[in-house]
């Protein structure tokens, strides 16, 4: 139905559905607790601009055909409230209208998915730090403290950035960072923790809008990591390199397979002539990854009775050849 809308009949269509004279389709619906559009064909109205009359609220809208399309673009609450938006005025819907429909012709979409693609490649540092730690704490096995905690540091390095947008972020500037924590400040390993966390927050941020993009059909609007700069240059010491700063400097005894693995398992195999228990109590401990304490709450099967190999009066199924249960 069409009719030259006022403020005083968006009123009426909004207030308790009550019914305006001579439309009786409006008072039907009304009557039915039916949503329903009311289509304005005043002069300063756009083509397609409608107030949807529901039973707790009504938005104005414009009812568009655009490449094929017919879409439904919302451009606000005529009444009741939707998250933090107010009820617009009848002039300020029609004036937002026209602007929405330029939107539309000139990218041939839905101003609503446009916006959310701006809003992705407008995304803060600040969002990406918050978005990325609520992933951490919110998965199925939530970081621990300790992580947390390391993401903090890293955060905070960056604490004068956390206004900026992701996407105006330059290569120059974050390695520029980097070597003044890594050289001038001389924390070499504070960097790389640093960069690596920055590095996997942006990553993070990119793989939701990638999945957000394809939920509404559109091309994603942030797909570079800016801190990726960071692995291009070489910014990250290799395994190599942390094992021998390790070694020159004492500071651990990292394992390396030459020097420290390949002996181990010699030595543990030989061991076997004497003690073979105890010798596949090491090995078994270093192929399975365990501490000591975790492996050796271990029994061998062959060593404990079928009473105490029992779990809740269910026999554990085993032998005798000496194999853990």
């Amino acid at each position: 139905m069409k009719l030259p809308l006022s403020q005083t009949i968006v009123f009426k269509l909004t207030l308790s559905h009550a019914p305006i004279p001579g439309t009786n389709p409006l008072a039907y619906a009304a009557a039915h607790g039916q949503n329903y559009l009311v289509y304005d064909d005043h002069r300063d109205a756009p083509p397609g601009f409608a107030v949807r009359v529901g039973k707790k609220a009504s938005i104005y809208l414009v009812d568009k055909l655009v490449a094929r399309k017919k879409l439904k673009i919302p451009v606000g609450p005529a009444s009741g409230k939707k998250g933090n938006d107010k009820p617009m005025s009848l002039t300020d819907a029609r004036i937002k209208a026209w602007d929405l429909i330029k939107v539309t012709i000139t990218h041939g979409a839905n101003p609503k998915d446009i916006a959310v693609q701006i809003e992705a490649s407008e995304l803060t540092f600040r969002q990406v730090w918050d978005q990325y730690a609520g992933h951490l704490t919110s998965r199925a096995q939530p970081a621990k403290a300790n992580p947390m905690a390391s993401l903090a540091k890293a955060r905070q390095k960056f604490k004068d950035w956390e206004d900026r947008k992701v996407r105006l972020i330059g290569s120059d500037e974050i390695i520029k960072r980097f070597d003044f924590h890594a050289i001038a400040q001389g924390h070499r390993t504070a960097a790389e923790a640093m960069g690596k966390w920055a590095t996997a927050a942006v990553d993070k941020a990119i793989e939701l809008e990638i999945h957000n993009a394809h939920s509404t059909k559109r091309s994603p609007s942030l797909v570079y990591n800016p801190f990726t700069i960071l692995r291009t240059e070489g910014k990250y010491r290799t395994p190599a390199q942390l094992e021998r700063e390790y070694a020159a400097k004492g500071v651990r005894n990292p394992l390396s397979f030459d020097a420290t693995v390949a002996p181990f398992i010699k030595s543990a195999w030989s061991y076997r002539l004497e003690n073979p228990v105890a010798a596949d109590f090491l090995l078994l401990t270093l192929v399975w990854g365990m501490r000591q304490g975790e492996s050796a709450t271990f029994q061998w099967r062959d060593r404990i009775s079928d009473s105490v190999a029992c779990n809740d009066g269910v026999q554990v199924p085993g032998d005798s050849d000496g194999h853990l249960r």
